[in-house]
């Protein structure tokens, strides 16, 4: 008797984790790809801190953080090469969203890490096209920038905002 009253809070729980993750926020559809010049940027950003300010400011998706090995299968991007890589994407293949910062060591890296993700998210755009009309459409509006030495993709109805954010670190 005990061990069904466990089993049954335990699929409770985890019930409530796998559909909390696939709630967000309704909003406007983001809609530009933008490209900024660079500037100058502030000293000592971490991404992760980026990110954290952007999931705390915007209800979104819960997104978890891509391996190197899958960073570079989906981008081309080996994160060695680049002082700080961090890539975000759904836990589920139901949605398009996807965040990406990247610190390049040098700024020749700039143009490099702007195509790659440019490519990537024509791939995503080319996933969604046949599947689910929502997402292909969002996925057609990625905003794709640099500040300094970080460069930025988001994949999402709040690119406008999440690049506000993103550039409030950067510039």
């Amino acid at each position: 008797m005990i061990y069904k009253r466990i089993l049954i809070a335990s699929i409770s729980v985890c019930l409530i984790l796998v559909l909390s993750a696939c709630g967000s926020k309704s909003g406007d559809v983001g809609t530009s790809t933008s490209e900024v010049p660079t500037s100058t940027p502030k000293a000592n950003v971490v991404v992760a801190d980026i990110a954290d300010k952007m999931f705390e400011d915007i209800e979104m998706l819960k997104m978890i953080e891509m391996e190197p090995d899958l960073i570079k299968e989906r981008y081309g991007l080996i994160t060695g090469d680049y002082k700080q890589v961090l890539i975000l994407a759904p836990m589920m293949n139901v949605k398009v969203d996807e965040l990406a910062f990247v610190e390049v060591k040098d700024a020749s890296q700039i143009e490099t890490v702007k195509a790659a993700m440019k490519n990537r998210a024509d791939k995503v755009a080319d996933n969604f096209k046949t599947y689910l009309q929502d997402q292909y459409e969002i996925a057609q509006k990625p905003v794709i920038k640099s500040n300094g030495n970080y460069v930025f993709m988001a994949i999402s109805p709040y690119a406008d905002k999440l690049a506000a954010i993103f550039d409030s670190f950067t510039q």
